[in-house]
């Protein structure tokens, strides 16, 4: 036995002052009274009661002795080491999408993996420290070294099974973390996968060979009668003739029975014959099988970013060719301001002339102007013939994206225009130390870009670079909201926010809506369920811009592949003797309490015995 406050044995000292008491505290004298017949009866009272008097005071000592000596036990808090060594359990749940699956009984992975941590929670020692982690979307603690075993069945009724991967890895790192505190631990992982484990990891595989159909992509095309819908369909575990069809926008168009190979990937053609158009089209399967979340795979119809584009230029040759290769964007042509209605475009182009006033209501582009926007002076100094590079020192996302797609080897102006910019502007070109184009995002949303040259003094028009160029100023200057629309649970999805962006909120699969920053230039969603999920920007101008996308539960979910192949803890294994007091000790407080409590029963039943 061993004592986690040894000072609580000061307290024993009360022994000696208790032996004390008992030598000095007063006798009873003895006198003569006049004999009654009351006081006859009396003494053959006292006579029946002689024989437990003489051991009264005996047992009375004895209770307050061991009082005093379970009082001094209680606060010294004892402890002694029990078998096992002190042993703790850290027990890490998978909570990732496949564990969703049921057996033909309708349970599932999840609830058999519960049921075998109750289990172990049952037939392990009173008193053993117990820490439950859910490895779902995000790791967190269920229970951590908890010792009470309503509790951790309490944080296990009321776990929930995630639709995406199982953070089997993060889950570790919080395993650690016990690990370091008591290193007599075992890590026992309940999962469907089968991992390479380390020493004092085990693995408890609860899958069965359910049968699962997955549906794990759909694309379409357009043609003449319709559409048509191109479905990725996989069996697992056994052969199955699967019904597929097809829906769109509230109708279905197509149906048809197929048979799939056990574990092999089988493709189905719908046709949707009268569709003109559609925003969401989804292929399903009734299958019954055992995981309803990849019975479904939707396609949402990407939307064209149509562009009006006001293009004011005596000589637009080149503007107007690369501008029609982008395909997405309709120009109006002026040759002089004067003709132009500088209103009702989402983009500007100004070459070689400037307006007195640029338009709030679209985009901007300047070549070789003529004045200086706001913040930026015009030197009436010209370069001369030199090499474009990119701005070394900025890091910013288009320059990153610039990088990435252009070459800028070849590139070179015969002349450009000395430009000096403020605090407000990005420079993303230079000609040695001097920067020849130049963006900014105003405070309505909207892009001004500024060129420091005339297309016609440099090589740009004829080079690769420059329709690669166009795009992502195009693509920086009118943003598209999304560029993607098929994303996997846990993904992060981030929402361009569009200029003059007043609200911006997403509409989740159940119907609630979630609203989100508008503060900065993009805002991001991390979706942890699967479906159709709707963004919605609403404009200053009281116009608003939608854009639907579809969310699945990851690939590797669907056809029980483990994503982790290695799990590793650092854990020691030292010897129990030398284990500190959490490490290898039970506390007995408890029943040093009980034994407390029935003294002091004791104690107040000899009294009242001898009093009544």
């Amino acid at each position: 036995m061993k004592f986690l406050n040894p000072a609580g044995l000061w307290l024993l000292l009360l022994i000696p002052v208790l032996i004390i008491i008992y030598i000095i505290r007063a006798r009873h004298e003895e006198r003569a009274v006049s004999s009654t017949f009351i006081w006859k009866l009396s003494t053959r009272f006292m006579k029946k009661r002689l024989p437990f008097r003489k051991i009264r005071k005996v047992l009375l000592f004895t209770c307050q002795l061991l009082m005093i000596v379970a009082v001094s036990l209680l606060v010294s808090q004892p402890a002694i080491a029990r078998e096992g060594g002190g042993k703790e359990y850290v027990l890490i749940l998978d909570g990732s999408a496949s564990m969703n699956m049921q057996n033909e009984d309708g349970e599932t992975r999840f609830d058999r993996a519960c049921e075998l941590i109750e289990k172990l929670v049952s037939e392990s020692a009173y008193g053993t420290p117990i820490s439950i982690i859910l490895a779902s979307d995000e790791s967190a603690y269920l229970v951590q070294r908890s010792e009470s075993q309503n509790e951790i069945r309490l944080a296990l009724k009321n776990a929930d099974c995630g639709s995406g991967d199982g953070n089997i890895e993060e889950a570790f790192g919080l395993a650690q973390l016990i690990c370091d505190k008591n290193a007599v631990t075992d890590v026992i992982v309940y999962s469907d996968c089968d991992y390479e484990t380390v020493q004092n990891v085990s693995v408890v595989n609860v899958a069965e060979e359910e049968w699962n159909v997955s549906v794990s992509a759909l694309s379409y095309t357009k043609v003449d009668e319709g559409y048509v819908f191109t479905a990725t369909v996989c069996s697992l575990n056994k052969d199955a003739d699967i019904t597929l069809a097809v829906w769109a926008d509230g109708k279905i168009y197509d149906a048809q029975s197929i048979s799939c190979i056990a574990d092999t990937e089988t493709t189905a053609t719908f046709t949707a014959h009268d569709l003109d158009d559609f925003d969401v089209a989804t292929v399903y399967t009734d299958a019954k099988d055992g995981l309803e979340g990849d019975n479904s795979y939707s396609t949402c119809k990407k939307t064209v970013n149509e562009i009006n584009v006001l293009l004011v230029s005596a000589s637009p040759l080149y503007l107007e060719n690369v501008l029609n290769v982008m395909g997405n964007c309709t120009v109006t042509v002026v040759s002089a301001l004067e003709e132009a209605t500088l209103t009702g475009y989402g983009l500007y182009i100004f070459d070689g002339c400037m307006p007195e006033t640029l338009p709030t209501d679209g985009s901007v582009w300047l070549f070789a102007p003529e004045s200086a926007p706001a913040d930026m002076s015009l030197s009436e100094e010209l370069g001369g013939e030199a090499q474009i590079s990119l701005k070394q020192d900025n890091k910013s996302a288009l320059i990153l994206a610039l990088a990435e797609s252009l070459k800028l080897a070849e590139v070179s102006v015969s002349s450009y225009q000395k430009l000096a910019a403020g605090r407000t502007w990005e420079t993303l070109f230079c000609c040695g130390d001097d920067g020849v184009l130049f963006t900014r995002k105003e405070t309505n949303g909207m892009r001004t870009v500024v060129f420091g040259f005339d297309l016609h003094d440099s090589n740009l028009p004829l080079l690769v670079d420059y329709v690669l160029l166009t795009n992502e100023l195009l693509a920086y200057s009118v943003p598209e909201m999304l560029t993607d629309t098929d994303f996997a649970v846990s993904d992060t999805v981030s929402l361009t926010l569009l200029p003059q962006a007043e609200l911006l909120y997403t509409e989740l699969p159940d119907g609630e809506m979630v609203s989100l920053s508008t503060k900065t230039s993009a805002a991001t969603v991390i979706p942890d369920t699967a479906g159709v999920y709707t963004a919605v920007q609403t404009l200053t101008n009281g116009n608003a811009q939608y854009v639907d996308f579809f969310v699945h539960i990851p690939f590797s979910e669907m056809r029980d592949e483990a994503t982790v192949s290695t799990l590793s803890v650092e854990l020691l294994n030292p010897d129990i003797s030398d284990a500190a007091p959490e490490d290898g000790l039970y506390e007995i407080w408890v029943w040093v309490l009980l034994a407390l409590l029935l003294l002091i029963l004791t104690e107040w039943g000899l009294y009242y015995y001898e009093q009544f």
